[in-house]
């Protein structure tokens, strides 16, 4: 016979049972809140005629014990089966679920705050909607009282609202008793009575204000709500950020729990046993197939000893969103105090930049020193191909979105036909600058500018007397050339790699640089969370008008959409077809990279992290990763190709210029081009924007409302540049493990 037995690795008892614990109560309170709202549509009839749910013209309360002991029940069912049955699969259901319930929460608190008008006006319209409803329901009526009880309100803005109601409305064909008046809800109380006057509130409306406010509440619910909120801020925040920590303690678990199951599943040896083995000799301690499940409860230190660094950057972003919501709402910093307070975050932007150039040339050198010329140009044609793919795919499906949602559609628009400027600049120049940053004059130069020309006007046009004709003026601009640094590092270290033992003390150089300088990344990242926080509570602090997001909200919507599904449908189905392996666990790996380049906003400054995760949390090849992480994050830029494409075609909606098969083609061409030629800096892709709205001519006089927004979408594209890159890496390992086996 044969068994199975565990080498080296071991299932964690106490997290296996904290995990099962903690979910069994949630488990237990979703049965509950189920049970309460089944019993309650049971009393109202509802279960016995299914039609009448759609019978009720306003919110019935009992949807909101279905929704939440609903959630409540899967995930306690999927977290306390999982860990106890040591279920693989259930387990990475309770992870990616709960992720998915944090980061809806993060971003409806963050639209909440940012859409507050809208969501005021929407409040009204539910809370008046539930006003005409008002008998229709007793669950309804009841949790209408208790609001107005407990917030001292009545209606939405006022008395007036009661209008709505057949009930109260002041109009003639009313002929009920409680005309003009409100619920007893709304009355003032009075200590010295112990019983509820269910009717003083009769009438009331017929009365002049003044007279109104000595018996009934005079504010609205809305305004009573949004005071309350302001008073409480501090505790709202507090709670929040307390369910905050508890969802990303669990995914955590969850997670080290999966690690722990297959580890042991990858330890699992055969051994070949007597067939005359008694069962009892078996169970003996010193059985070779003896399994032990319990470890000791240190494990959970040593997790968070392990991961500490990724829990920090994760529940710094809520903190940052909150600090800065906090400081927005009780100072009022002028200027230069921004700036002060900018400047941790500062710091550690300054931090990642630093790093970039040193690592690239390292990386570059001692990956391509370590592939012959042959396997070099093979890899390097994968990732053309690749960049080239997954650039266009992006393109094309920001196209389809913008046509789909017509974010910029106006109907008070005039078709207006623009052309563009002389003095822009054209693809070709563009393109041409591009090559000249190939190849930089001096490299030293290199290090901090680049090469860009400016077109100057010298004269008249001959033929035009109203035109100019134009020079190409060239000047150098701050900024890394990147470009020229990585194609001087792969010509130096395919000549290394070609010298052969005489280059391989110069590639030790290198080696030893690298290592020291991901020292140094290591070091930095431990003052990464302080700076996240900073930075992202400086960017609330420094928007001057949040109004302008609800003009802009189709565009943001589209936008964010398209990232969304580039980033988890296109990109993992391209993962999944070329290498057969789970994209979600790939992204997991990467979620450190990922929260940094949110934060950062640029996918160079993000690169030490992404050579890490994806060397370290998904164990890809390092000649792999120095050789394309660095040229990717330059050149392959999936989500600035999808946002050039949809900037420029959102601006010609909003002007009502109708774009015809060849404008929207050049377009998604200039797309890709420019995302290719483009740094890899903040706000990098607004310049490319520029570019294709002069080539198409397109008008750039509403890039400013767009800049308004570009803190927030060129942070969401960042984050798909680099999961790109990241997906890139693993594809070209993958299609490349001949070329590497033979070195």
């Amino acid at each position: 016979m044969s068994g199975k037995h565990f080498n080296a690795h071991e299932v964690g008892c106490c997290i296996k049972y904290f995990i099962f614990g903690f979910n069994i109560i949630f488990w237990l309170l979703g049965v509950a809140f189920l049970s309460v709202a089944l019993w309650a549509w049971s009393e109202k009839g509802v279960l016995s005629n299914i039609s009448s749910i759609t019978d009720l013209g306003g919110f019935d309360p009992v949807w909101l014990f279905l929704v939440v002991g609903g959630v409540m029940f899967v995930l306690g069912f999927a977290g306390c089966i999982g860990a106890l049955r040591e279920n693989s699969f259930l387990l990475k259901f309770f992870s990616v679920f709960l992720g998915i319930i944090f980061f809806l929460e993060l971003t409806a608190g963050v639209l909440a705050f940012v859409f507050k008008d809208w969501i005021k006006d929407q409040l009204k319209f539910f809370i008046n909607n539930n006003i005409r409803a008002y008998r229709d329901d007793i669950d309804l009526q009841n949790l209408i009282d208790f609001t107005q009880e407990y917030w001292e309100c009545c209606g939405a803005f006022g008395p007036a609202d009661w209008n709505l109601n057949i009930y109260f409305n002041c109009t003639d064909t009313n002929l009920s008793r409680e005309k003009c008046g409100v619920p007893f809800s709304c009355c003032t109380k009075d200590p010295a009575e112990d019983v509820i006057n269910t009717q003083c509130g009769y009438d009331i409306r017929a009365k002049g204000d003044s007279e109104q406010k000595t018996f009934i509440y005079t504010k609205g619910c809305v305004p009573q709500f949004e005071k309350w909120l302001q008073e409480n801020l501090t505790v709202v925040a507090g709670i929040f950020i307390g369910i905050a920590l508890l969802q990303i303690f669990g995914i955590c678990l969850a997670q080290n729990l999966l690690s722990d199951i297959e580890a042991v599943r990858e330890s699992w040896t055969l051994v070949l046993c007597p067939l005359e083995a008694e069962p009892a000799d078996l169970l003996r301690p010193d059985s070779k197939i003896n399994i032990h499940v319990c470890v000791m409860a240190g494990q959970l230190s040593d997790f968070l000893k392990k991961h500490w660094l990724l829990c920090a950057t994760m529940l710094s972003l809520p903190v940052g969103i909150g600090l800065g919501v906090l400081m927005r709402g009780y100072t009022s910093l002028s200027t230069l105090d921004q700036l002060y307070f900018s400047f941790p975050g500062e710091v550690l932007t300054c931090l990642l930049k630093m790093i970039t150039l040193p690592l690239i040339v390292c990386n570059m050198i001692t990956g391509v020193a370590a592939m012959d010329v042959e396997t070099s140009g093979r890899i390097g044609l994968r990732t053309v191909i690749y960049t080239l793919t997954t650039s266009t795919t992006a393109t094309i499906l920001g196209v389809v979105l913008v046509l789909a949602i017509k974010p910029g559609m106006s109907p008070k628009s005039t078709e207006v036909q623009w052309a563009r400027t002389a003095d822009a600049l054209t693809t070709v120049d563009t393109m041409l600058d591009l090559i000249r940053n190939l190849f930089p004059e001096n490299l030293v130069q290199a290090c901090f500018q680049h090469y860009k020309s400016i077109r100057v006007p010298i004269r008249p046009s001959a033929t035009n007397a109203s035109q100019s004709e134009y020079k190409l003026v060239g000047s150098y601009t701050n900024g890394i050339n990147i470009l020229g640094g990585i194609v001087f590092c792969i010509l130096l270290g395919l000549a290394v790699g070609r010298m052969g033992k005489r280059g391989r003390r110069f590639v030790e150089f290198f080696n030893a640089l690298n290592k020291a300088v991901m020292k140094i990344v290591q070091i930095m990242l431990c003052y990464m969370p302080v700076g996240i926080v900073f930075l992202i509570a400086t960017k609330i602090l420094a928007m001057e008008n949040w109004s302008v997001f609800r003009t802009l909200g189709w565009y943001i919507v589209t936008v964010i959409t398209g990232l969304l599904i580039h980033s988890t449908l296109v990109l993992p189905l391209l993962y999944v077809v070329l290498v057969q392996r789970n994209p979600y666990t790939f992204m997991w790996g990467m979620a450190h990279a990922l929260l940094t380049a949110f934060t950062v906003s640029s996918s160079s400054a993000a690169l030490p992290l992404t050579l890490q995760c994806a060397e370290q949390n998904n164990g890809i090849d390092r000649r792999v990763t120095r050789f394309f992480l660095p040229i990717g994050a330059t050149v392959n830029k999936n989500g600035s190709a999808f946002f050039n494409t949809v900037a420029a075609i959102f601006i010609a909606q909003m002007n009502n210029y109708p774009l015809d098969a060849g404008q929207i083609t050049i377009i998604g061409i200039m797309a890709v081009a420019t995302s290719i030629a483009g740094a890899a800096l903040p706000s990098a892709a607004m310049v490319t924007t520029i570019i294709i709205l002069t080539a198409v001519g397109l008008p750039i006089n509403d890039i400013p409302l767009l800049i308004i927004v570009e803190w927030l979408l060129d942070r969401c594209r960042t984050v798909v540049n680099v999961m790109g890159d990241a997906f890139g890496a693993g594809i070209l390992e993958k299609c490349s493990q001949k070329e590497l086996q033979m070195r």
